[in-house]
């Protein structure tokens, strides 16, 4: 099965300064929020272990292709490809089925934005304190099926939360590294490995040290999903990338 080994392409011509549309499969996207809207559409025809139509694994192949370890994802070569539930996450994924039989999930946002260093870093912080967030949000619904949303006033229910916090999560990354005057691009993190679905601290000395400083720093609210994006639409400007 023929796939050829690419870096990721973006959207933005630094040089033309303008846009540029993304080619996948002979199908033209004015922007990679348009695959992501096609993505999701493939991912809702599929019930899990189900293999790929033709078409739809034409497609995400070459998509695959721009993936940074797509070498290490074909291995001996692939059979098919199924989309299933990444557990414990409320996501599903595009898995490789190789011809020996393993499989491997492969991540298709990190086909269209290759993390750099600084971003893995960010990711790790966040699996860092996933038990912290769960356990947040078991608390919060305990007493009663609804809250409040602490941005907007609607209710929210299990159906339509978002975690958010308070500050900013990016600043307390920032303060982090800062505090204990990190260099983010030695860290060793993994997630690279087969079935390591997010990325993670290798030191465990250093994750424990960023569960602590959340848990003494962080503040989490409930918020519905349309409240916290409208949020962070209002504080993010845009970088010319991001679509």
């Amino acid at each position: 099965m023929p796939l050829r080994n690419r870096t990721a392409e973006g959207c933005y011509d630094l040089e033309m300064g303008k846009r540029q549309p993304l080619e996948i499969n002979g199908e033209v996207f004015n922007t990679k929020a348009a695959v992501r809207k096609y993505i999701r559409g493939v991912k809702e025809l599929y019930a899990d272990g189900v293999p790929l139509a033709p078409p739809h694994q034409a497609f995400v192949l070459d998509l695959a292709s721009r993936h940074r370890l797509i070498n290490q994802k074909i291995g001996c070569g692939v059979s098919h490809l199924v989309i299933r539930s990444v557990p414990p996450f409320k996501t599903r994924a595009v898995y490789f089925v190789r011809t020996d039989g393993t499989d491997v999930e492969i991540s298709l946002e990190e086909c269209l934005n290759s993390s750099p260093q600084w971003r893995r870093f960010q990711n790790a912080c966040r699996e860092a304190i996933h038990d912290q967030v769960e356990g947040f949000l078991a608390r919060t619904f305990e007493a009663s099926e609804t809250v409040q949303c602490s941005l907007s006033g609607d209710i929210v229910t299990r159906q339509n939360y978002n975690v958010d916090h308070e500050a900013p999560f990016l600043s307390l990354v920032e303060n982090f590294v800062a505090l204990n005057r990190i260099d983010v691009d030695h860290v060793e993190i993994g997630g690279d490995r087969d079935h390591e679905t997010r990325d993670f601290f290798l030191d465990s000395q250093l994750r424990r040290a960023f569960e602590d400083f959340h848990r003494e720093n962080a503040r989490l609210r409930i918020t519905t999903k349309d409240a916290n994006l409208r949020r962070k639409r209002k504080a993010e400007p845009s970088d010319g990338i991001r679509s």
